[in-house]
């Protein structure tokens, strides 16, 4: 989304008679955080809130280009639903903490590039206030009902959490999400360790030559897509050996990779 926004963004600029520099600029600056949130060096808790402030500075710089139209800080809200997706605190807070601070900076130093009425022009704080107001009683409202889904998943993962069997989650990519304590302790890995680790580096069979098999080719992927639940012979990691690993089963739910629970 990112990517699209500072492509979007930068041909917006050119539309509205910024000269070539200028535009590829302001599309840069959202291009720039959209390569630190893709960054695999970085960790998912760091990508995400890179991510979200790219999220909130798109809808700035289109504010910006548009000369303050109120009609653009729309793009704040639309993003801060997007930004709720995370279900995480730091990318959600981050991006509220951005919406304040540049209402009301930026609002003081050049609020043309943020407002378009004489009164807020004016009076930048006062408006950057009741803004932020209303993007902190939005927010409430995401958080409330984040913080429903939060407490249903906490019971799920405690339900997890209490079995003897290992279980992982893994996303559309093969990127472990959950690591149970079961499972980190059959593996022998902290669950630290095993979260953010590509799959393949842990249950899938390797190639003949030792090279890592890819996921895309695996019965994991295949139960992503199709939603049939499979047995799957490995090799599991064990602290960087590879003795065999007791079969799993991958399984799908709601759409999702939901884990590949071992028995």
């Amino acid at each position: 989304m990112l990517w699209v926004q500072a492509v979007a963004l930068t041909a917006f600029a050119l539309a509205t008679g910024n000269d070539g520099g200028h535009s590829v600029f302001e599309g840069s600056v959202v291009a720039a955080m959209a390569l630190g949130a893709t960054s695999t060096r970085l960790s998912r808790t760091l990508r995400a809130l890179i991510a979200s402030l790219g999220l909130v500075t798109s809808a700035a710089v289109l504010t910006h280009l548009s000369g303050g139209y109120i009609e653009m800080h729309f793009h704040f809200f639309v993003m801060l639903g997007v930004i709720a997706l995370y279900q995480s605190w730091v990318p959600f807070l981050g991006a509220i903490t951005y919406v304040a601070l540049h209402h009301g900076i930026v609002g003081v130093l050049d609020p043309r590039s943020v407002y378009n009425h004489p009164a807020a022009i004016a009076s930048p704080w006062t408006w950057a206030f009741i803004h932020a107001g209303f993007v902190l009683a939005a927010s409430v409202a995401m958080i409330v009902t984040w913080r429903a889904h939060e407490t249903s998943q906490a019971y799920t993962e405690l339900i997890l959490d209490s079995t003897v069997d290992g279980i992982c989650g893994v996303d559309a990519t093969g990127v472990i999400t959950f690591m149970n304590p079961s499972g980190a302790r059959i593996l022998g890995w902290t669950r630290g360790e095993l979260v953010g680790r590509p799959i393949q580096d842990v249950l899938l069979p390797r190639a003949p030559d030792g090279t890592l098999a890819r996921f895309e080719a695996s019965v994991i992927y295949s139960a992503c897509t199709d939603g049939q639940a499979r047995d799957l012979k490995a090799r599991c990691s064990f602290a960087g050996t590879a003795p065999p690993c007791p079969s799993t089963t991958s399984r799908r739910r709601s759409g999702r990779e939901t884990g590949s629970p071992g028995r």
